[in-house]
């Protein structure tokens, strides 16, 4: 992530903590991320338990995150079978 795009998502991350709940609530349709990967912990369970997003589509985006960085940075060495995690997430939902 570069400096630019850090400091705007800072930005309006800053913003959204400063508003009371109800409202930043009813701004987040409008301001979600394109990527799930890019939501907050918190906004992400909001998207869950609001249905804007499914367990199986967030498992989905984060493996397709996971293969896309993963070369590079070499974070995860051993993983579940992505079929299984997407069946897990399947009955997650």
């Amino acid at each position: 992530m570069d400096k630019r795009r850090f400091l705007k998502r800072a930005a309006i991350a800053g913003a959204a903590y400063a508003l009371p709940l109800t409202i930043s609530r009813g701004l987040f349709a409008a301001d979600m991320p394109a990527n799930l990967v890019d939501f907050t912990a918190s906004d992400l369970s909001t998207a869950i338990r609001d249905k804007h997003a499914s367990c199986v589509e967030v498992m989905q985006a984060y493996l397709q995150h996971i293969h896309t960085y993963n070369p590079a940075y070499n974070a995860i060495i051993s993983m579940v079978d992505e079929d299984e995690l997407i069946h897990q997430a399947g009955e997650a939902d």
